[in-house]
């Protein structure tokens, strides 16, 4: 396990806190400049956290739609506590995470939604889009999050094709697109591989963040998403193109967002949507 990524992710992080310092209360500036209540305890950006959402009237809010693994092994926790007991699940790790990702008032800069699979236990399916990206479905978001229920396999590809179809169907001109792909493995069904999907949403002008939770996710399979969704760092050192669009160049450190608790994956999360929310700064 490549550790660069991660560690990066963290510092950011870190540089956002320091940066904001206590004391200003959370502000979200709206297109008629009037400020929106703070989100509940705990969202990204609270108060408690001196975070702050300045909204820019002049952008159009971006697509992002998560696609989240609801895997069996999502069920497993990462490691064990302090005193050898046992730790909340993967799972309910990225619920929390997510919960609080896409809480308002930062569902007002960015159209969150999202996508679970697989669909079916066991079999090549796709994926199911509970909520469609738009403005204010945090509250959506966190009860389709509540209680969702764990099944066998990771089939990338499908689900991403579902996401790929959608945001073509719904694309409107000056309104960014991007997918979050959320998954602790790899892709257990190979005759419908990730990697040409998330080439064709890069042509298409979809990009694609990678997130990798826990240890057991498929390195390589993940570093070439990242590359092949336009979101790798140094893709002119990292990546290398293709007849069919970008591909890691198989050496090097982690591409993919590596998260290994619920900190790190928060940050990973908090980085991502801090970069594309409507002219905003989450400090």
């Amino acid at each position: 396990m490549h550790h660069t990524q991660w560690i990066t992710l963290l510092a950011g992080a870190a540089t956002l806190l320091v940066a904001c310092g206590t004391e200003a209360p959370l502000v979200v500036t709206t297109p008629d400049a009037s400020p929106l209540e703070a989100g509940p305890p705990g969202s990204l950006g609270d108060p408690g956290d001196g975070g702050s959402v300045a909204h820019d009237a002049g952008c159009e809010a971006p697509d992002l739609l998560v696609v989240l693994d609801r895997s069996a092994s999502m069920g497993k926790p990462i490691g064990k506590g302090p005193d050898g007991g046992s730790l909340p699940t993967k799972m309910t790790l990225a619920t929390r995470a997510l919960t609080k990702l896409t809480a308002a008032p930062v569902d007002a800069t960015v159209r969150f939604g999202l996508e679970v699979f697989p669909d079916v236990a066991g079999a090549c399916a796709s994926g199911t889009l509970l909520v469609p990206p738009a403005t204010d479905q945090g509250a959506a978001i966190g009860k389709a999050l509540a209680g969702l229920e764990l099944l066998t396999g990771t089939p990338l590809g499908g689900p991403l094709e579902v996401a790929r179809a959608h945001l073509a169907k719904t694309k409107e001109a000056g309104r960014k697109q991007f997918v979050l792909l959320v998954t602790d493995g790899g892709e257990t069904c190979p005759s419908a591989a990730a990697l040409p999907v998330v080439q064709r949403l890069a042509a298409e002008g979809v990009q694609t963040f990678v997130v990798g939770f826990g240890g057991a996710v498929n390195e390589a399979e993940l570093d070439n998403l990242a590359c092949a969704g336009g979101t790798a760092p140094n893709p002119a050192t990292n990546c290398k193109s293709t007849p069919s669009g970008l591909v890691w160049v198989g050496t090097g450190p982690d591409l993919f967002f590596s998260a290994q608790d619920e900190k790190s994956l928060e940050a990973a999360l908090t980085s991502i949507a801090g970069k594309e929310c409507c002219g905003c700064t989450v400090r």
